[in-house]
């Protein structure tokens, strides 16, 4: 059986009508071949795992859930949180911020740490700054190269 694509208003509909209202979605928009929802309240989505991963297989396309502008936390107060949330023992070595797609960069030489028992530190984070977190690990030996890529 053959199945027809969804054209954007369609997609619109089916993500509306599925997501809990609770997670305020603004936009939802293409982005390349992905569909990026933008929410005020990210948090409600990504406990809700199951939901979009059901959405993701009705619609035929990769889900990207990222926080609305308007509720992200300021970079210097959204660092600090991430600092009291993460154990000292992560020994995070650097916190970059890229507000263009609302993500938080955290290098530590221990993700483990940062990400948390079954990503629990990393929701946390997450919910608190609103930000979307990534974790990386530190390079062993510092390196140019290394540092011109992931920090561009």
């Amino acid at each position: 059986m053959v199945r027809k694509a969804l054209d954007l208003s369609e997609i619109k509909k089916e993500i509306r009508s599925r997501v809990p209202v609770t997670s305020m979605i603004t936009e939802i928009e293409y982005e390349g071949p992905e569909i990026v929802v933008y929410a005020k309240n990210p948090g409600v989505l990504m406990e809700n795992g199951d939901t979009v991963r059901e959405l993701a297989k009705t619609i035929r396309k990769r889900i990207i859930i990222r926080p609305d502008p308007s509720v992200l936390t300021p970079p210097e107060e959204a660092e600090e949180k991430i600092r009291e949330l993460v154990p000292e023992e992560a020994e995070i070595t650097r916190i970059t911020f890229d507000p263009s797609v609302g993500d938080v960069v955290i290098e530590a030489k221990k993700p483990g740490l940062v990400i948390g028992k079954s990503g629990q530190t990393l929701r946390d984070i997450t919910k608190k700054v609103r930000w979307r977190a990534r974790v990386i690990r530190t390079p062993p030996l510092t390196s140019e190269i290394i540092d011109g890529i992931r920090h561009m």
